[in-house]
């Protein structure tokens, strides 16, 4: 963990990065005044709404939602606030020594990195209230997010070995990701794996589903015949068979 120093020139310096409960975080120096970052797990979609959903305000509120520019390796969203509010000292002051008002306060990377953990906190108990799958069925989506279109799919078996599960396995968490309300990207899959679907991929997906569905229809009324149930099995569906029907031809 490297102390800030307050400098009258803007610059970018990471002071302490790691993780904290799961959550990846960084705090920098910019030079003129410290900063914070904290990966956005929660899949806010801005910073307005994040400052909406949490219960802690960080120090001036989230003030930015974006990359991780201080790393081109990490492809996280980070949620961040700063310390250049009224009342925070800030190094541009070094310029103009005669504006420096003495009870300006200046920030350590101990106080900050404080700070930092609150936040995560909170932002794990907003989780665990919101959530509504088991903590797998995130990280499958949040993975599949990195495989956006059809060409930059990933197997079935890549992806469940990942996560060490068997591929029934997978093909149950994905069934619940194409059905929740919560989890917005739309799943597509091809004979190359599953994938998130470009605007236009998503048109010839939800017709290759239908396909599939209805193939197994057809399967289960061979059977029925074969069986000789003579409609029992569309009786024990009852109100559901209408619903099925229904889905299928919308």
């Amino acid at each position: 963990m490297k102390q800030m120093v307050y400098q009258s020139d803007r610059k970018c310096e990471v002071l302490h990065s790691g993780e904290y409960k799961g959550y990846k975080f960084a705090i920098l120096s910019l030079g003129i005044h410290p900063t914070a970052y904290v990966e956005n797990k929660n899949g806010y979609s801005s910073y307005d709404q994040a400052n909406e959903k949490t219960d802690y305000f960080p120090h001036g509120s989230f003030t930015y939602l974006g990359k991780a520019y201080w790393n081109d390796n990490d492809n996280s969203k980070y949620l961040s606030w700063d310390y250049a509010h009224c009342g925070d000292y800030s190094g541009i002051d070094l310029r103009y020594p005669e504006f420096i008002c003495a009870n300006d306060k200046k920030y350590t990377t101990e106080t900050i990195f404080e700070e930092v953990k609150k936040v995560i906190e909170c932002l794990i108990t907003i989780m665990v209230k919101t959530n509504h799958h088991p903590a797998i069925v995130y990280r499958i989506y949040d993975e599949l997010k990195n495989h956006v279109g059809k060409e930059n799919a990933i197997s079935a078996t890549a992806l469940a070995s990942q996560f060490d599960i068997s591929n029934r396995q997978l093909r149950t968490y994905i069934h619940t990701i194409r059905n929740s309300g919560e989890l917005e990207k739309f799943i597509g899959c091809s004979n190359a794996g599953y994938f998130v679907c470009k605007p236009e991929e998503v048109d010839a997906t939800i017709t290759r589903l239908r396909k599939q569905a209805l193939s197994m229809l057809k399967v289960c009324s061979s059977i029925q015949k074969k069986a000789d149930l003579n409609g029992q099995y569309k009786f024990k569906l009852g109100k559901y068979y209408d619903e099925i029907i229904e889905s299928l031809a919308e």
